[in-house]
């Protein structure tokens, strides 16, 4: 039987919910965590290339929330999958091999129970990784400049100090949950820096969508507008 995307995110949902997930719908659909003061942990399911039943997360831990975010100067590292952050004992007594990339059939309920226990044990040494990847991070002009623009992109939005009368020719026809307005002001902003109509189609909604993401991890529990 082959698995769907959507089924993997039904069945994630209840259980990373329940560990202080949100759940975001942009980019295919992902949740995030904040973990501490600098560091957010984003989840995304992933399914096998080649065999249609099987399936992973990826995870992705920086000061940006996204997935794959891996260009120029950014840290490989900031991505990595469960498997990896089993102990070579861990594996070897788990399945017999010391391969790190772990994948699961979806459709065997004892393979996704040993999914759960190795993305907890994963989840859990996350916190490991943080002081080395945080310095790599800070040396990171990519990084840098990333959130530097979702940070102006916020305060444009919130403040709603784009330009309500102009016509805005990169706003996505399905915008899923990120608010119409955040499009306006991100368009607004980048126009500004590049007018390439290739490089604006996708970053408006990329932009668009990453600094929305920050701006409801930042209020979880303020009522503010959006």
């Amino acid at each position: 039987m082959k698995l769907k995307r959507k089924q993997v995110m039904q069945y994630l949902r209840p259980i990373l919910t329940k560990k202080g997930y949100v759940e975001f719908k942009c980019d295919g659909g992902f949740f995030c965590k904040k973990i501490d003061d600098f560091f957010y942990l984003c989840m995304s399911p992933n399914i096998h290339r080649f065999y249609d039943d099987q399936f992973t997360v990826d995870l992705y831990l920086s000061n940006v929330i996204a997935m794959y975010l891996l260009y120029g100067d950014i840290p490989l590292d900031c991505s990595i999958r469960p498997g990896f952050l089993l102990s070579e004992e861990e594996k070897m007594h788990r399945y017999n091999s010391v391969i790190s990339d772990v994948w699961w059939s979806f459709f065997d309920e004892e393979e996704r129970k040993d999914f759960l226990e190795v993305l907890l044990i994963a989840e859990s040494r996350i916190p490991e990784r943080c002081p080395l990847l945080r310095e790599k991070l800070e040396k990171s002009e990519d990084i840098k400049d990333v959130r530097s623009r979702i940070d102006r992109i916020i305060d444009i939005a919130t403040n709603e100090t784009f330009d309500h009368d102009a016509t805005y020719m990169f706003i996505p026809e399905r915008k899923g949950q990120t608010p119409e307005k955040w499009f306006y002001a991100t368009e607004y902003f980048l126009t500004q820096q590049n007018s390439d109509a290739k490089y604006l189609k996708y970053a408006v909604p990329d932009f668009a969508n990453q600094a929305f993401c920050h701006f409801v991890m930042e209020n979880l529990n303020s009522p503010v507008h959006v």
